[in-house]
């Protein structure tokens, strides 16, 4: 077990732990990249909306969500050493997609939905990233549990016994929902995945010291049919697009120019990446840019008359968290949310293959100013107090971990919708 003293940047693994081998060949595959697109409004908002249609929309604060956590894993305290609480009305999601061959969660996302405010910052969270896992459960309420948990031996709801799933082990953030999913053996699919993703989202509030109020899963079999479903998005594609590759069932042909792209050509847009400089960076941006047209839109083309066949649509490849009672609150908040307030980013990261290493210092900044639900900054002393996205006994990745360098990765949709993203 990882001690206290093993946490300054200075210390010494005990052991060399084994790397996992990925499950994806070299190239696209259509489920990590075009997830982007739909996760945000599709796992989590379209079920959202659909409630809100149908019961109506009124005024919000009547009935906020009840069932929301108000506890974290490291008590926050202010400068007068009082426990910091909780803000009114501030959410934390995280939204992944999955890679159903490889069974890895290839597109992950946190998004903070600030309702006083009236905006929400949707960060992405690279499927390289370098992550050092320790993953306990308990099996009798069929649960993961918490680091301290699983190192006392015992569950703190149930007072079973917990169960080590792997300790000290060196991977890529994508297959740590893996992880937890191939443990429970359920026989039901629905509950293997339910225990993957309430695994995925402690590691990531043990690590951030963040609440994540729900998850929302969701697989790519209906990408075409969800675009097709809403009519189509309308955007601007700024270059001919050409590529043939039948070992991938890719075959991309666009031409330059505004269109309203149907489901297949959209897929075609996000999968492109052979005709930019900047290769995968480049197309990122450019799914970006689809991402603000598709929300676009989703607003302008789904009503009262056709919201059910699409949310129907959509919840085929949807599994998702929010508790119904809450939808219709969530529903009114997320219709009178004002564009221009939706920001995206992406975690900060340096480069050390084949992993990505996030960069401690600027993801604690953009974690503050943006996902911490509390009235008082977390300290640094409380933020990935595990060191779970270093190596501390690898100089070269842990002066990536602890760069204090800026990283500028942060666009408004606004922007995005106005100025496009650089691709070349």
């Amino acid at each position: 077990m990882k001690k206290d003293s093993e946490f300054n940047e200075f210390a010494n693994v005990e052991e060399k732990k084994p790397k996992l081998r990925s499950a994806r060949k070299k190239g696209d595959k259509a489920v990590r990249v075009l997830l982007i697109i739909l996760i945000v409004i599709l796992s989590i908002m379209i079920a959202i909306v659909a409630a809100g249609k149908i019961t109506g929309l009124g005024d919000l604060g009547k009935t906020k969500p009840q069932s929301i956590d108000k506890s974290t894993y490291n008590p926050i305290l202010r400068a007068d050493g009082s426990l910091a609480e909780r803000e009114e009305e501030v959410y934390n999601f995280l939204v992944v997609g999955q890679d159903l061959k490889a069974n890895l969660t290839d597109v992950m996302m946190l998004i903070n939905f600030n309702v006083p405010e009236n905006k929400m910052t949707i960060m992405q969270i690279p499927r390289d990233t370098l992550v050092v896992l320790d993953a306990y459960a308990c099996m009798e309420c069929k649960k993961p549990v918490t680091t301290r948990e699983g190192e006392s031996g015992k569950c703190s709801s149930c007072g079973g016994d917990t169960k080590t799933l792997c300790t000290n082990y060196e991977r890529k953030m994508n297959s740590v929902y893996h992880q937890y999913y191939s443990s429970l053996k359920a026989k039901k699919q629905e509950d293997n995945i339910k225990f993957g993703m309430e695994g995925l989202a402690l590691t990531l509030e043990q690590a951030l010291n963040i609440s994540i109020d729900s998850y929302a899963h969701m697989d790519l079999e209906g990408f075409r049919k969800i675009v097709d479903e809403i009519g189509g998005v309308d955007m601007y594609v700024s270059q001919d697009m050409y590529y043939n590759d039948p070992d991938q069932n890719l075959y991309i042909n666009l031409k330059k120019g505004q269109q309203k792209l149907d489901g297949e050509m959209a897929e075609q847009f996000v999968r492109f990446r052979s005709g930019y400089i900047r290769a995968d960076i480049s197309r990122q941006n450019a799914q970006k840019e689809f991402m603000v047209a598709f929300l676009q839109s989703f607003k302008q083309n789904v009503n009262i008359t056709n919201v059910l066949s699409t949310a129907t649509t959509m919840l085929k490849y949807v599994t998702h968290s929010v508790p119904t009672e809450d939808l219709d609150y969530y529903a009114r908040a997320v219709l009178g949310m004002d564009f221009s307030n939706i920001t995206m980013c992406s975690a900060p990261f340096s480069e050390h293959s084949p992993y990505l290493v996030l960069q401690r210092y600027n993801l604690l900044k953009i974690i503050n100013e943006n996902y911490n639900v509390y009235d008082t900054d977390i300290p640094d002393e409380q933020f990935d107090t595990e060191r779970i996205f270093t190596v501390t006994s690898n100089s070269t990745i842990n002066s990536k971990y602890l760069t204090t360098e800026e990283f500028e990765d942060t666009y408004s949709a606004e922007d995005i919708k106005e100025n496009g993203l650089e691709k070349y």
